[in-house]
């Protein structure tokens, strides 16, 4: 709808006087007769709209009800357009969804090749396999502890570098499909079988160094044993096992053995009988009064 006020060069809702004074000085100015400018004739033809639509109250209050109901319903197109997205075709979504792909790929790649600067492509997996080995052998160094030292940070460390190897060598292996299927296909699913692997690898690392330590308690408390006399530390066992103290080849060794101070056995003194391992006397377990009247320290 045609704002007749704007063509007068008036404000909307003007009055009818501005309105006749307007429209004599624009007639004057676009007139055919007067008036050079090549649109003078349709512009005389609005301005005549404007005067019969404007000129008196009853065609004024009129055409402002017009101009009002289309202002009004102009204010709730556009609020619906703002309001209600843009349906888009699924090709539109599948193309963008491709480009950005594409962007996050060449990103990647871009930041791979900086970060190459710094650590060659030829020591990176070298890198990955040291410091999984290296943290399996902390574990595995440290997984007896000796009680009162800094064995358990011991072994969280050797976790935390085993951890990040694993980590290092799916990140390098994900970074080169990604760089690879920018200019080839692909195995499709090599995301989950990363993430398998690294879980898996992770948790059968840890089994294997757990169950060789195991093996190896086991093996040596049969094979390879001894029997020391201990003295149990009543107060460092308040926190549950039991800490005992024992000496052998005149090295002095403290054990928190995974049995309640109420249930093992005891003798006078706050002692009690111990079985080691002669070539790791950290490795130690418990004896039974079965167990100690069939040792050599049995008739004693």
């Amino acid at each position: 709808m045609t704002n007749y006020y704007k063509l007068l060069g008036l404000p909307t809702y003007a009055s009818i006087a501005d309105v006749k004074e307007a429209y004599k000085l624009k007639i004057k100015q676009f007139h055919p007769d007067i008036s050079c400018e090549p649109d003078a004739e349709e512009m005389t033809k609005y301005l005549n709209l404007a005067k019969e639509s404007l000129d008196t109250p009853e065609a004024k209050n009129a055409y402002d009800r017009k101009l009002k109901l289309a202002y009004l319903k102009e204010i709730e197109r556009l609020t619906e357009s703002r309001s209600t997205p843009k349906k888009r075709s699924k090709q539109y979504i599948k193309e963008r969804v491709r480009r950005s792909k594409e962007a996050r790929k060449w990103k990647i790649k871009n930041r791979y090749e900086k970060n190459l600067e710094y650590l060659p492509k030829k020591f990176r997996m070298p890198c990955c396999i040291l410091l999984i080995l290296w943290g399996l052998q902390i574990i595995y160094s440290h997984y007896f502890v000796y009680f009162g030292t800094m064995d358990r940070t011991f072994i969280a460390l050797g976790i935390g570098l085993f951890f990040t190897g694993i980590c290092f060598g799916a990140n390098e292996a994900y970074t080169n499909y990604i760089i690879q299927s920018i200019h080839k296909k692909v195995p499709h699913n090599f995301e989950q079988k990363i993430g398998m692997t690294l879980v898996l690898g992770f948790a059968l690392g840890l089994t294997a160094v757990i169950g060789l330590n195991e093996f190896r308690a086991h093996y040596h408390l049969k094979n390879n044993y001894a029997y020391s006399v201990a003295t149990i530390d009543y107060k460092a066992s308040l926190n549950g096992g039991t800490v005992v103290r024992y000496e052998v080849n005149k090295k002095v060794y403290y054990k928190r053995l995974s049995i309640d101070v109420t249930s093992i056995l005891r003798f006078s003194n706050n002692q009690t009988v111990i079985k080691y391992a002669t070539v790791d006397p950290l490795i130690v377990k418990h004896m039974t009064k079965k167990e100690v009247q069939s040792s050599p320290l049995g008739p004693n």
